[in-house]
């Protein structure tokens, strides 16, 4: 008897749910972005003939058109730009559980956000990176300029980027940014400081309390260093699904950014 997801599939959509392979997203995708299969094929380290197959495989399976031939090359029917946004959002999902399985497998999985502890005792923390080497998340929370502990309502003497600077080369896991002027004068001047601290810091940056559209998203993909981003609010407000945030983020970058 069938159980969780597929069971409340429909018997056409479970048939090409077990019929389909990452290896067949992977050459969608790769096809979608080349707008070749000649150069997606060679991507992939597979012959053209059989690339060639596996989509007809696949469009056979759908009974849909994912591909058409045009002047510009092989461009994405608006089926094949639906599989392959799905497509980019399993493959992802897939490298995340590998990489959370490696990590369980050789004892390293769990990180810890530490940020009040780190105003006050910078020596705890260190200490606490040198004997678990990627597991020290560091908080820097950020309000008019200036480094606060004890959820904002104390500020120290550190500018961030000072702060930050104590803690070059201890193996932190990250550095977390978060400024919350961001919920009052806009994300500009907090979008400056985190491109600012990213430019520095030999650590991946994590954005906080940035992102309240997709397009905020997509500009945090222009900033060198940035890692990730915390989205919360906007999908509590529900002003974008987490579906529409990954697929935003798993966008090729143009060449330039608008906002640089």
């Amino acid at each position: 008897m069938e159980t969780g997801d597929s069971a409340m599939l429909s018997p056409d959509a479970a048939r090409l749910v077990h019929r389909l392979k990452l290896r067949q997203l992977q050459l969608i995708i790769a096809v979608g972005e080349q707008g070749s299969i000649l150069n997606a094929a060679r991507d992939l380290d597979m012959a053209q003939p059989s690339a060639t197959k596996l989509i007809k495989d696949l469009e056979a399976a759908f009974a849909v058109p994912l591909f058409e031939r045009t002047n510009r090359g092989v461009v994405p029917t608006m089926f094949g730009q639906a599989l392959i946004r799905h497509g980019k959002l399993i493959l992802s999902q897939v490298t995340h559980a590998a990489e959370e399985l490696a990590d369980l497998a050789d004892g390293s999985g769990g990180r810890v956000v530490v940020g009040t502890l780190a105003v006050t005792r910078p020596d705890l923390v260190k200490q606490a990176a040198k004997y678990h080497p990627d597991a020290v998340v560091l908080a820097v929370d950020v309000w008019q300029g200036t480094v606060t502990s004890h959820g904002w309502r104390e500020a120290s003497a550190f500018v961030p980027a000072d702060f930050i600077a104590q803690f070059e080369g201890e193996p932190l896991a990250a550095i977390m940014v978060t400024d919350i002027t961001a919920d009052i004068d806009g994300v500009e001047e907090p979008l400056a400081l985190v491109t600012e601290l990213a430019g520095v810091a030999r650590t991946p940056v994590i954005a906080s309390g940035l992102v309240h559209s997709l397009d905020d998203i997509a500009r945090l993909k222009y900033v060198p260093g940035v890692w990730g981003a915390v989205v919360g609010r906007p999908l509590l407000a529900r002003d974008f699904t987490l579906e529409e945030a990954l697929a935003m983020a798993a966008e090729p970058r143009g060449e330039t950014a608008e906002f640089i």
